[in-house]
């Protein structure tokens, strides 16, 4: 069992080390812009996908030579990728739907 002097002395160590933490850590700038970095927005907050409405992740594996081309058509015509390949693929589709009658 732990007795009241122990008692107090923890509580003595713990509002020391607090004191220190509370007087030093607002004057040393490292301190502060180490916190600032911890709390700054990511560059991907959410807001982008919002506005554009694009929400759900679509991954595949594709041929190097696939990726290259998209790579180059997006940057010739200034698209994003997302945009060339939601165009792609709604027009695929929309082929295949013509395709099968719909």
């Amino acid at each position: 069992m732990i007795d009241d002097k122990t008692i107090d002395e923890l509580d003595a160590a713990l509002a020391s080390v607090h004191r220190e933490r509370l007087i030093r850590e607002p004057s040393i700038p490292k301190a502060r812009k180490k916190r600032e970095r911890k709390h700054a927005l990511r560059h991907d907050d959410g807001r982008r996908r919002r506005k554009t409405g694009r929400t759900a992740q679509f991954n595949f594996k594709a041929k190097p030579e696939l990726k290259e081309q998209v790579n180059a058509a997006c940057r010739d015509h200034d698209l994003k990728i997302a945009e060339f390949m939601e165009a792609a693929i709604e027009a695929h589709l929309a082929g295949l739907n013509k395709r099968k009658g719909k």
